[in-house]
């Protein structure tokens, strides 16, 4: 909706696949806003706004089982590049046997009822692209980091953001939007941060 390519093909949908999440995990940050937050979440029939309390009470709350989350998204990863690899036949793994594996690396026992790799629809979608919901997150995180630095409801860098992220689509290469949006090259401070990990 916001972006303008000259070249429809150039849309946002043509991002690289470890930039196409970005822009929405982007936004999610908002959520764990209580700038943003004050300005909807509201009680459906007095009106009164999310009391502070009870957002501070949510924000304790946003690391819980971060870990486990983070196991799974790259326990989804190394499945998607399993399949998508072009094993000699010899080779070729299973389900079981990848399960198996995974159980192995995450340490969450393996339940061989469990074969929740045939409902993992990004398989066909993503095409070993899956990893980049997680590298999204970086750029993500680090995007967000400017908001954190001028507020997030400044609306300059608001601005800033559409004009060169959300307009350029896929005009350029995605890594040379995200340091002209920053002013600088990209890291993984805040996206570490937000994992409650101090980066020194």
């Amino acid at each position: 909706m916001l972006c303008h390519p000259a070249i429809a093909s150039q849309n946002s949908f043509a991002v690289k696949g470890d930039f196409t999440e970005a822009p929405s995990q982007f936004l999610e940050n908002w959520c764990w806003e209580y700038d943003a937050l004050k300005l909807f979440a509201k009680n459906y029939k007095t009106g009164e706004t999310l009391p502070v309390a009870l957002f501070d009470k949510m924000k304790k709350t946003q690391l819980v089982n971060i870990g486990s989350s983070y196991v799974r998204q790259m326990s989804l990863g190394l499945i998607d590049f399993t399949y998508e690899d072009h094993y000699p036949e010899t080779q070729k793994k299973g389900v079981l046997a990848v399960s198996k594996e995974l159980s192995e690396l995450s340490q969450i026992p393996f339940d061989d009822n469990n074969h929740f790799i045939c409902s993992f629809g990004h398989l066909n979608s993503y095409g070993a692209n899956y990893y980049g919901y997680l590298w999204s997150k970086v750029y993500a995180q680090d995007m967000f980091s400017i908001f954190k630095k001028t507020g997030v409801m400044d609306k300059a860098t608001g601005i800033k953001y559409r004009k060169e992220i959300l307009e350029k689509g896929a005009t350029l290469p995605e890594i040379d939007m995200v340091k002209n949006f920053l002013g600088r090259q990209p890291n993984s401070d805040a996206f570490l941060s937000s994992l409650g990990i101090k980066n020194e």
